[in-house]
């Protein structure tokens, strides 16, 4: 690709190099273009404003905990609508009492902190102040939820955003239970 090549003789990138630059670039195209075919969908099911609110809050679960990581583009997209699916549209019905939410989102922040991060397979291994850092973001943004359903009127946002967390913490604990499993 012409790309490439330009990379290579105007500014002596290595093939190492280039092959970081094409992983980034097939990285980012391939969550944009999953973050639209599901905007899409949740467009039309009148869930826009419900799918932003869920991504936006599972990137930042998902940047500082990790979780499980699926092999291909197809598998990573029926995954991840499957879970934004049930989180937005399905699980919302079912929202547990205040104080249920509570005791389980405390149980969120001492889970969380204990397994995470669980990063995938192909970043780097963490610093042991990254894995402090980013137990403590995951536990602050919790509790900041926390805090958010015991002051906030129940609505929609809130339970949907708390099923995101629990469905998140299920499959954290999967992948850590997968990450304990592969080195017995």
């Amino acid at each position: 690709m012409k790309f490439y090549s330009y990379l290579k003789e105007e500014h002596n990138y290595t093939d190492y190099q280039v092959k970081l630059v094409h992983y980034v670039l097939m990285s980012l195209l391939s969550e944009f273009s999953k973050f639209i075919l599901m905007g899409i969908f949740f467009y039309y099911t009148s869930n826009l404003t419900y799918y932003l609110f869920s991504v936006s809050l599972l990137l930042i679960l998902r940047r500082y905990s990790g979780g499980l990581h699926c092999n291909s583009y197809l598998a990573c997209l029926i995954t991840s609508f499957c879970y934004l699916y049930v989180c937005i549209t399905i699980l919302p019905q079912y929202a547990p009492a205040r104080l249920i939410q509570m005791v389980l989102l405390a149980a969120a922040i001492m889970i969380g902190y204990y397994i995470s991060p669980i990063p995938s397979p192909y970043h780097k291994e963490l610093q042991h102040g990254q894995i402090f850092s980013y137990k403590m973001v995951l536990t602050v943004l919790i509790f900041l939820y926390f805090i958010s359903v015991f002051i906030f009127p129940p609505n929609r946002y809130l339970t949907t955003g708390f099923w995101v967390i629990m469905i998140h913490m299920l499959q954290l604990g999967a992948a850590y239970l997968k990450s304990v499993l592969k080195e017995v």
